[in-house]
């Protein structure tokens, strides 16, 4: 597993960008007194965090306060905008106290750690004479290290403060946050609620990586019996996408595994190929439901147009989410995507595609009845799955811990979108061609047959109402110029004909040549 992340490591090189994590640096200039900066979820016993900061003698003396998330801390505190800037401080303790594990005085005085240097030359300056220099000659630089101990797994939030100051606050800073040994390449830069997610998504990156090959065999075997068809196409691509979305994060989490940097830029690429597989997969879904490649070749002009207003919403809404995710976020807020309006958002969007998908199913049943074996199964299984997602989600908000949210909800969302696919591979394999296979029609070849024919394939009808525009031209037979044939088409029965063999059943029937 450690040569797989390296290798994952030296691959994605590239996408080193945007930082904003358990190592974290800047330059904050603020004309408030009290300041977010970061948050961690540091362990019980072996979390440790360590600071490297300097900041202009003017700005005497500013304060690293720590926060945890007990609620008459954390919550107390921030984006409250009824408590004064020494209300704040005064939660952890009187504002002359000496340092504590939650409160670090910068002061070059009363601080070990912190010390006075000049600023143009970068030499130690005596605590004996730095009452000599001018005020813009020194700076003061701070260094130091804490282990933080508590009786459980706590997140702790990071605050730079001068409640004394008329001109705000002005800090360089780095800062180290660890959870394990140096070294341990799956636990050490890794917040406690991040714990594991690398693992699971390699192991259902391959996993996801084997059901692509078996996909592309069975698309192989499909093509070569003409039915290969549209909705077919559709679930590879959103395999495809769901495979990508999986190598991005596995990079972005291997970087961030082996520096402590993390890369969102690179996280919110590989959600976007996440969430085109997903929409995808459930546009595909949504036209089974409706009966395409199933009991009819084409959507009427109307299902088109539905069809099309649907997903555009849903896209836009998506972006959307997206947008204001990555620009409003508030990490002081919020512990995990789900906890936020985004979040909501998502979940109300899978919520509606399955209200969508289940009207469908019904409508087509209740014209198609005999396509009963593909359509129960087939509607059970995906309500469990368009309802998995939100369900555990509610779950994890309101009875799992605040440090287990996300690690559990990733590997649920992945188990939850790998059973989909598998699901489905498994539910239209080509073995099981016309009893659970729904696509029985041929994409490039097609029966002729007049009426009183029709009635001997009462099985599997398709619907042959007229509709523009379509999706394909899925079952239009061309001459030998290119031109289509304007002749009725429908579908065969394969299971009609039960001493034939399959290659055999359209030499029943011949294609009528073009009028000349």
């Amino acid at each position: 597993m450690r040569v797989l992340t390296v290798i994952s490591l030296l691959f994605c090189g590239c996408f080193i960008g945007i930082t904003n994590s358990k190592y974290v640096s800047g330059h904050l200039k603020s004309a408030e007194n009290w300041v977010f900066l970061t948050r961690f979820c540091f362990l019980s016993e072996i979390g440790k965090i360590r600071f490297k900061l300097s900041y202009p003698q003017t700005y005497e003396v500013q304060n690293i306060l720590m926060y945890f998330d007990s609620p008459g801390q954390w919550e107390a505190v921030y984006k409250n905008d009824s408590k004064s800037c020494w209300q704040k401080y005064t939660t952890l303790g009187e504002y002359d106290l000496d340092v504590t594990d939650q409160i670090y005085r910068l002061d070059k005085f009363n601080f070990r750690g912190c010390n006075l240097y000049n600023t143009t030359t970068d030499q130690l300056i005596p605590s004996e004479v730095d009452t000599l220099l001018t005020s813009t000659g020194a700076e003061v630089k701070c260094e130091f290290r804490r282990s933080l101990t508590s009786n459980r797994a706590r997140w702790w939030y990071v605050v730079l403060e001068n409640c004394r100051s008329l001109k705000g606050l002005n800090l360089k800073y780095e800062i180290w946050m660890t959870n394990g040994e140096p070294g341990d390449l799956f636990f050490e830069h890794f917040s406690a609620d991040e714990f594991y997610i690398l693992q699971v998504d390699m192991a259902f990156l391959f996993a996801h990586l084997f059901l692509l090959g078996l996909s592309l065999y069975f698309s192989y075997v499909l093509a070569d019996r003409q039915l290969f068809h549209t909705t077919y196409k559709m679930y590879l691509a959103a395999l495809s996408c769901e495979v990508f979305s999986l190598i991005i994060m596995c990079c972005a989490y291997g970087v961030y595994a082996q520096s402590g940097v993390e890369n969102r830029a690179a996280k919110y690429i590989g959600r976007v190929f996440e969430s085109g597989g997903v929409l995808t997969f459930e546009l595909m879904l949504i036209l089974l439901a409706k009966g395409y490649t199933v009991t009819r070749g084409r959507l009427s002009q109307s299902g088109t147009i539905k069809v099309t207003v649907f997903m555009t919403a849903y896209i836009i809404i998506y972006v959307v989410l997206f947008i204001y995710e990555a620009f409003f976020f508030d990490p002081g807020l919020v512990l995990y995507t789900y906890e936020s309006v985004p979040g909501y958002g998502l979940i109300v969007l899978r919520i509606l595609a399955w209200i969508w998908f289940t009207v469908s199913v019904f409508f087509t049943l209740k014209h198609y009845q005999e396509k009963g074996k593909f359509y129960f199964p087939f509607y059970i299984f995906y309500t469990i799955w368009f309802w998995a997602g939100p369900i555990i989600i509610l779950v994890a908000m309101t009875q799992m811990k605040p440090w287990v949210r996300e690690k559990v909800v990733n590997g649920v969302e992945n188990c939850v979108i790998f059973c989909g696919y598998l699901f489905f591979i498994i539910l239209t394999r080509p073995s099981a061609a016309n009893n659970n296979f729904p696509f029985h029609v041929r994409t490039a070849q097609i029966a002729i047959v007049n009426d009183q024919a029709l009635a001997d394939f009462p099985s599997n009808p398709y619907s042959d109402a007229p509709s523009r525009p379509n999706f394909t031209d899925l079952f239009v037979v061309s001459d030998n110029g290119g031109n289509p044939i304007p002749q009725r088409t429908a579908a065969v029965n394969i299971d009609a004909f039960p001493h034939e063999k399959e290659s055999d059943i359209f030499d029943h029937f011949t294609v009528a040549p073009p009028a000349s």
